[in-house]
């Protein structure tokens, strides 16, 4: 039933020609006892990950994210990957210089942290791939993966016309906030207000996103778009623009830092089209976060 290297005690969901395994090692989660330097049994997830399997084997329906590719992208952590799995979500790689398209079955493209542009024709892809009602997902990077020096996207026009042609445009800079409540630890660690929307039954009102290095996006209203602003600072965050990177750079508040209210999370659906989700935050699919 599967080319990977199981535990013993694994389980093996069948119905029909369909199957799919769950490792036993998947089922527990486990935390180093720093006092007796082995592993306890810190939770366990097996009801789960069966409803999970027996919804996928039965019904045969995973839903199809793809994740881009090719650009210095950030790899989606092992914690949101394993969450999808187990929603019966089919995660894929997805390179243009390998698929002329997006799949026509792919719901979700997510574009996680890019610091090398694309081309204009795959910015032509995704465009297709939108205004046939494809959903996107886009986390904007500040620093580069590889090197780790800031980038922006002012250096990357055709990600930066991407969004632009959903009237969303990325801030030049990071995001400080050192109002009591939103942030943690250091100004650039933030906990922004969670707006109300439809993704955030139940959360919203309070700080419950840690987001690190943020950019500040912005959106300009008209034509056929209806935005719904996701995450905000409070009104007295201010923008970095000038941060070297070195570790003499000061996040501290200065004279001609503009000052302000900025949102961190933005939804912008087309209409008769699909609908894209831009958050400020290269890290926000990192296990750490």
């Amino acid at each position: 039933y599967t080319s990977q290297t199981i535990s013993t005690n694994s389980l093996i969901v069948v119905c029909g020609d369909n199957y799919r395994t769950i490792n036993y090692d998947d089922i527990y989660q486990y935390d180093v006892n720093q006092s007796t330097y082995s592993y306890d049994v810190t939770g366990y997830d097996g009801e789960g990950l069966i409803i999970s399997a027996l919804e996928s084997v039965v019904n045969n329906n995973a839903t199809l994210i793809c994740t881009l590719t090719g650009h210095n992208e950030l790899a989606l952590g092992e914690n949101i990957t394993s969450g999808l799995s187990k929603g019966n979500y089919n995660v894929q790689s997805l390179n243009f210089l390998e698929s002329e398209t997006v799949p026509d079955n792919c719901k979700i493209l997510i574009i996680n942290a890019p610091s090398k542009d694309l081309s204009a024709d795959d910015v032509t892809k995704i465009n297709d791939y939108a205004a046939k009602g494809g959903n996107i997902i886009f986390n904007v990077a500040n620093v580069d993966a590889n090197t780790r020096s800031l980038v922006s996207i002012d250096d990357m026009p055709n990600y930066k016309s991407l969004l632009q042609g959903f009237g969303i445009n990325a801030k030049k800079g990071i995001v400080c906030d050192d109002s009591n409540g939103y942030y943690y630890r250091q100004s650039y660690a933030l906990l922004p207000e969670v707006l109300s929307s439809d993704v955030s039954a139940g959360i919203e009102g309070k700080q419950s996103v840690l987001l690190y290095s943020a950019t500040a996006l912005e959106f300009t209203e008209g034509g056929d778009m209806t935005y719904t602003p996701l995450l905000k600072t409070s009104d007295s965050a201010y923008i970095k623009a000038n941060l070297d990177g070195t570790s003499g750079s000061s996040t501290d508040k200065s004279e001609g830092d503009e000052t302000g209210s900025f949102y961190l999370g933005i939804e912008a659906k087309k209409a008769n089209s699909g609908t894209i989700v831009v958050y400020g935050c290269q890290y926000l699919f990192e296990d750490q976060m």
